[in-house]
């Protein structure tokens, strides 16, 4: 255990108590599902309305196979599909496809812009018709452009994830949050933010799981900080966010200061500079068509 990732942890449990988590590790073969029969949908509380389709309490395109929602009627899951997890798959596309993270129907997704094509399977990168940048006569460099996205839709999608799985006498504080992650225009919203910041980080160590914590905060502790705070790990990527427009929280938007980092399996168990980290503010609701990825590759073999 690094003594560093655990006093960390220890800090971040002195304003806050874990309130749920999930952990999907490679073993987990059979469907799992979050809330109970009857089923009824949490984001539209309509009385009629179908439940068919299996709703993915987290999408599948971050490996998510068996951990399902009782929670999601037909209706929601597929404007969520097309109004926020279309967004978050986009924005991940090319960090997806470098890193050979298994989406649906356990494939890896393929790049392919400009004549530019990638393909992986997490140990090897085959990319053609690229000009690369050299670093040195060992290292190259190359910009992939991902596919159009709004950043805003992303931040909504990881509260989409957070609101799935949150205990049901917990929603009765995220009215106003699921009216916003339901808006089907995000350039035309009720809501207004500063900044909606998320601690994104990159391990070059895949998880061999799919992880998620949500934290609440204690009853002592003064309101500058997030009432509950949203923490998802797959594949090599972590993301960390609050959930937005809580009735308990004094505040809209929170800086970076106030949002506590919670350590993940990797910090723990391999120190915390395995990671690297940086706050993005997703907090823009114009569409994106230009955020590129760097993919920085050594040649060994040199």
């Amino acid at each position: 255990m690094e003594t560093a990732s655990l006093q960390i942890l220890g800090e971040v449990l002195n304003y806050y108590d874990v309130l749920e988590s999930i952990h999907l590790d490679a073993n987990v073969s059979q469907k799992i599902y979050l809330g109970k029969e009857p089923k009824k949908c949490r984001f539209c509380i309509e009385p009629d309305v179908t439940f068919n389709n299996d709703a993915h309490a987290f999408p599948e395109f971050i490996s998510n196979k068996f951990l399902l929602s009782h929670h999601e009627c037909d209706t929601c899951n597929t404007h969520f599909g097309e109004t926020v997890e279309t967004h978050m798959a986009n924005f991940m596309q090319v960090s997806h496809a470098v890193s050979g993270t298994k989406g649906k129907k356990n494939k890896i997704p393929k790049y392919q812009r400009s004549g530019i094509a990638l393909n992986s399977n997490g140990n090897h990168i085959d990319i053609k018709n690229v000009d690369v940048e050299s670093l040195s006569d060992k290292q190259f460099a190359i910009n992939l452009t991902n596919p159009a996205f709004v950043p805003i839709a992303v931040y909504k999608c990881l509260t989409k994830m957070a609101l799935t799985l949150i205990p049901e006498e917990e929603l009765l504080y995220f009215s106003n949050t699921i009216d916003w992650i339901k808006e089907k225009h995000h350039n035309n919203s009720t809501y207004t933010f500063d900044k909606l910041i998320s601690i994104y980080s990159y391990s070059p160590n895949a998880f061999p799981f799919v992880s998620a914590i949500l934290l609440k905060r204690k009853k002592n502790v003064q309101n500058n900080f997030p009432y509950v705070i949203f923490r998802l790990t797959y594949s090599n990527f972590s993301f960390q966010s609050y959930l937005p427009l809580c009735t308990l929280d004094q505040a809209q938007s929170y800086n970076s200061d106030q949002i506590l980092y919670v350590p993940h399996l990797t910090d723990i168990t391999r120190g915390l500079m395995i990671s690297e980290k940086e706050f993005v503010d997703f907090n823009v609701t114009e569409l994106i068509t230009t955020n590129t990825t760097r993919l920085e590759i050594t040649n060994l073999d040199k």
